[in-house]
């Protein structure tokens, strides 16, 4: 399954930024387990898959990593937090996940 994520890399760490209750939120806090690719914005690898590992943050420096994210997708990504307090019920809390690559 191929799912495209907000992503950041942060002195040399990738973050992702997702909803605490997305099915990709939910499958990393089962098994922590991942397959990650570049992709074009429609989820098409471009790239080949590595294995990672991540893990939530549970809130950890959301400032920091809020001006990593604004700053790579400008006017995008203030868009979507914008709609997110009307996408709670479905997506949960907004929520940061560190990945280790294997």
């Amino acid at each position: 399954m191929h799912t495209v994520v907000w992503h950041v890399v942060v002195d040399g760490a990738l973050y992702v930024h997702t909803g605490d209750q997305t099915g990709k939120a939910k499958r990393l806090r089962a098994n922590g387990r991942a397959q990650i690719a570049s992709s074009n914005g429609r989820g098409k690898a471009v790239g080949e898959a590595v294995s990672a590992v991540g893990i939530s943050l549970n809130g950890q420096d959301p400032q920091r990593l809020e001006a990593a994210f604004k700053a790579k997708y400008g006017v995008q990504y203030r868009a979507v937090r914008l709609t997110e307090p009307m996408r709670r019920g479905t997506i949960g809390e907004p929520s940061f996940f560190h990945f280790t690559i294997e």
